[in-house]
């Protein structure tokens, strides 16, 4: 039970964290964190970074259950490891803060806004759109921006009770790439989080009737699937305050 987390035991899991395999397969992805560590040993584990945005996103998600009165204490709050100097310096983005997540979380977007062209003034509209499911689907994924909205409605699958994204680079009949990824190492399925699945994720999804998951008609300027996004959804945090 949520309410039973100590800070011993995320201690543990930071530790656990610390030696998961930077580079592994779809099926290595998929294992229990425990048995990944017990099979796959000597590689080079993910970076410290990396290792922060992740405690940062479970330390959201644990605020959550504080906020709505699941538990009483988040045992995660503030916890992280030390990332060396060399990597601060090599970081080209900066990650979110929880405050920051618990901020977005917890604004209109989510919590009920005025009107469509109103997004950032409280109101008792919740609207489920691209603007509201792409920063749930990073949070929970941990995908980059590009990568969920250059997604098809046929990149959701399922397998058995199991639904995913199956996040891979698709080249056209000319052998142009129309789905890029960072790099080869990029490329899994990433189950949809059951939280995603309860807020009406795969319903909303499977109901729009567009090829692209997101409803993208097409690229920005810059050659990238996100950047509408990135331009509107920058401007909601501005207005919010992040």
């Amino acid at each position: 039970p949520v309410d039973q987390i100590t800070r011993k035991q995320c201690s543990v899991f930071k530790d656990m964290l610390l030696q998961i395999p930077r580079n592994r397969s779809n099926s290595e992805s998929r294992l229990p964190l425990k048995v990944i560590l017990k099979q796959i040993k000597g590689r080079e584990p993910i970076s410290r970074k990396r290792v922060n945005m992740l405690l940062e996103c479970t330390s959201a998600f644990m605020k959550w259950t504080v906020a709505n009165g699941h538990t009483s204490n988040n045992p995660l709050d503030g916890l992280k490891v030390v990332v060396p100097r060399r990597q601060i310096n090599r970081q080209t983005r900066r990650s979110w803060t929880s405050v920051e997540l618990n901020q977005l979380f917890n604004s209109p977007l989510y919590s009920g806004c005025k009107h469509e062209r109103r997004r950032s003034t409280s109101g008792d509209l919740i609207i489920k759109d691209h603007l509201y499911w792409l920063p749930l689907l990073a949070l929970y994924t941990g995908a980059r921006a590009e990568e969920l909205c250059q997604l098809r409605i046929a990149d959701l699958k399922r397998s058995g009770d199991i639904y995913y994204l199956d996040i891979k680079e698709i080249e056209d009949e000319a052998g142009e790439l129309i789905q890029r990824l960072k790099n080869h190492s990029s490329t899994r399925q990433v189950p949809i989080h059951k939280i995603l699945i309860k807020e009406g994720f795969i319903e909303w999804a499977e109901n729009h009737q567009h090829p692209m998951l997101f409803a993208i008609d097409s690229k920005g300027a810059d050659g990238k699937w996100s950047s509408a996004f990135s331009r509107v959804f920058g401007r909601y945090k501005r207005a919010i305050g992040i």
